[in-house]
């Protein structure tokens, strides 16, 4: 007979160990960015502002283009 694999939820210990190694990632400078909103034109320089932030620690940059 064939082995019985068993499909059950992930544990909460093992759930906060992702989401620390997440947060680890982003302490090394890896984040998972995200657009958050676009404004249509910055007035001074007459460019795109997109506002990003990381999906795991809520950090936040701003990119002209």
């Amino acid at each position: 007979m064939a082995e019985v694999i068993d499909f059950a939820k992930a544990k909460a210990a093992q759930k906060k160990q992702r989401q620390d190694s997440k947060r680890i990632l982003c302490l090394e400078g890896h984040h998972k960015w995200i657009i958050r909103n676009a404004k249509p034109f910055e007035n001074k320089q007459g460019k795109l502002v997109s506002v990003y932030r990381c999906k795991h620690c809520q950090q936040e940059k701003t990119v002209l283009q």
